[in-house]
């Protein structure tokens, strides 16, 4: 059995969300600084996890530098672009 004094705390509280005066979400600029510190975060996080992987500092850097992951990265990035300005 539920206490009442939950269900009109519960009632308040989706009330009080539903009620907050948004339309919807906001859309997030992110300046040209913000999104270079992003790949850069990205690309130095991908090297922490394959260091962590226990791949060498050679593999790494050609892991890297390999050019379809600078494509992949780039297409992530663009994606990521897209739902930032979204």
């Amino acid at each position: 059995m539920v206490p009442r004094s939950t269900e009109v705390i519960n009632s308040l509280a989706i009330t009080t969300a539903s009620n907050n005066g948004s339309a919807g979400s906001k859309k997030r600029k992110i300046s040209a600084v913000e999104q270079q510190e992003l790949v850069s975060h990205g690309m130095e996080n991908q090297r922490c996890t394959l260091k962590a992987q226990g791949f060498s500092d050679t593999t790494v850097d050609i892991i890297v530098s390999n050019q379809r992951a600078v494509k992949i990265r780039s297409r992530y990035h663009s994606i990521q672009k897209q739902f930032s300005i979204w």
